[in-house]
Protein backbone atom coordinates (compact mmCIF):
# COMPACT_ATOMS: atom_id res chain seq x y z
CA UNK A 1 0.00 0.00 0.00
CA UNK A 2 3.19 2.47 0.81
CA UNK A 3 4.77 1.77 -2.46
CA UNK A 4 1.53 2.47 -4.26
CA UNK A 5 0.72 5.50 -2.50
CA UNK A 6 4.52 6.73 -3.31
CA UNK A 7 4.00 5.70 -7.39
CA UNK A 8 0.79 7.18 -6.92
CA UNK A 9 2.41 10.75 -6.08
CA UNK A 10 4.92 10.52 -7.87
CA UNK A 11 2.75 10.10 -10.91
CA UNK A 12 0.80 13.17 -9.80
CA UNK A 13 3.60 15.52 -9.56
CA UNK A 14 4.79 14.12 -13.01
CA UNK A 15 1.47 15.52 -14.39
CA UNK A 16 1.53 18.20 -12.42
CA UNK A 17 4.60 19.58 -14.52
CA UNK A 18 2.33 19.20 -17.94
CA UNK A 19 0.51 22.18 -17.78
CA UNK A 20 1.70 25.95 -16.84
CA UNK A 21 1.09 27.95 -13.58
CA UNK A 22 -1.33 30.87 -15.82
CA UNK A 23 -3.29 27.13 -16.77
CA UNK A 24 -3.38 26.24 -13.56
CA UNK A 25 -4.77 29.38 -12.10
CA UNK A 26 -7.21 29.67 -15.53
CA UNK A 27 -8.49 25.72 -14.44
CA UNK A 28 -8.51 27.24 -10.93
CA UNK A 29 -10.89 30.57 -12.10
CA UNK A 30 -13.55 28.16 -13.82
CA UNK A 31 -13.49 25.77 -10.97
CA UNK A 32 -14.49 27.89 -7.75
CA UNK A 33 -16.49 29.97 -10.06
CA UNK A 34 -18.99 26.94 -10.89
CA UNK A 35 -18.88 26.45 -6.97
CA UNK A 36 -19.69 30.01 -6.49
CA UNK A 37 -22.72 29.21 -8.64
CA UNK A 38 -24.11 26.15 -6.76
CA UNK A 39 -27.28 26.59 -4.56
CA UNK A 40 -25.17 24.92 -1.66
CA UNK A 41 -22.60 27.71 -2.02
CA UNK A 42 -24.96 30.42 -2.19
CA UNK A 43 -26.92 29.64 0.51
CA UNK A 44 -23.87 28.36 3.04
CA UNK A 45 -22.80 31.09 5.41
CA UNK A 46 -19.95 29.58 6.61
CA UNK A 47 -17.06 27.81 4.52
CA UNK A 48 -14.15 25.42 4.47
CA UNK A 49 -11.63 26.34 2.52
CA UNK A 50 -7.29 26.30 2.28
CA UNK A 51 -5.23 28.13 1.28
CA UNK A 52 -3.27 26.72 -1.88
CA UNK A 53 0.30 25.56 -2.52
CA UNK A 54 1.54 25.98 -6.11
CA UNK A 55 0.05 23.30 -8.13
CA UNK A 56 -3.15 22.85 -6.17
CA UNK A 57 -6.33 24.57 -7.62
CA UNK A 58 -5.34 28.64 -6.61
CA UNK A 59 -8.29 29.58 -3.90
CA UNK A 60 -6.34 33.30 -2.84
CA UNK A 61 -8.91 35.02 -4.95
CA UNK A 62 -11.86 33.36 -3.96
CA UNK A 63 -10.96 33.90 -0.04
CA UNK A 64 -10.40 37.98 -1.15
CA UNK A 65 -13.62 37.84 -3.14
CA UNK A 66 -15.81 36.12 0.10
CA UNK A 67 -14.52 36.81 3.36
CA UNK A 68 -16.53 39.64 4.00
CA UNK A 69 -19.71 38.22 3.22
CA UNK A 70 -19.15 34.65 4.35
CA UNK A 71 -17.21 33.04 7.33
CA UNK A 72 -14.07 31.24 6.14
CA UNK A 73 -12.52 28.86 8.13
CA UNK A 74 -8.66 27.26 7.28
CA UNK A 75 -6.61 24.42 8.41
CA UNK A 76 -4.04 24.99 10.58
CA UNK A 77 -2.35 21.91 12.99
CA UNK A 78 -1.79 21.86 16.51
CA UNK A 79 -0.12 19.08 17.61
CA UNK A 80 -2.01 16.31 16.79
CA UNK A 81 -5.09 18.52 15.87
CA UNK A 82 -6.97 20.20 13.19
CA UNK A 83 -8.46 23.46 13.96
CA UNK A 84 -10.49 25.09 11.33
CA UNK A 85 -9.82 28.92 12.05
CA UNK A 86 -11.33 32.04 10.70
CA UNK A 87 -9.48 33.70 7.69
CA UNK A 88 -10.66 37.76 7.92
CA UNK A 89 -8.28 38.91 5.52
CA UNK A 90 -5.21 38.62 4.12
CA UNK A 91 -3.47 40.26 8.05
CA UNK A 92 -4.86 36.98 9.51
CA UNK A 93 -2.86 34.45 8.13
CA UNK A 94 1.10 33.61 7.95
CA UNK A 95 3.45 31.16 6.15
CA UNK A 96 3.65 28.11 8.64
CA UNK A 97 5.60 24.82 8.58
CA UNK A 98 6.50 23.64 5.09
CA UNK A 99 5.69 27.41 3.66
CA UNK A 100 1.88 26.31 4.31
CA UNK A 101 -0.48 29.43 4.70
CA UNK A 102 -2.24 28.98 7.20
CA UNK A 103 -4.54 31.11 10.15
CA UNK A 104 -2.57 33.10 12.64
CA UNK A 105 -3.52 31.34 16.01
CA UNK A 106 -4.28 34.08 18.73
CA UNK A 107 -6.35 32.23 21.36
CA UNK A 108 -7.59 28.98 21.18
CA UNK A 109 -10.50 28.25 23.90
CA UNK A 110 -11.57 25.00 24.68
CA UNK A 111 -14.74 24.18 26.46
CA UNK A 112 -16.48 20.73 27.37
CA UNK A 113 -19.76 19.92 25.22
CA UNK A 114 -22.81 20.64 26.90
CA UNK A 115 -25.23 18.00 27.16
CA UNK A 116 -27.50 19.07 24.18
CA UNK A 117 -23.93 18.85 22.11
CA UNK A 118 -23.51 15.04 22.94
Amino acid sequence: MHEEKQQLRHEIARQKKLYSPEQLQDWSDQLMSLLEQTELFRQAHAVACYHALPGEVQTAAFLERWYRKKRLALPVVQGDDLLLLPYTGPDSIKKGAFGIIEPIVTCLLYTSPSPRDR
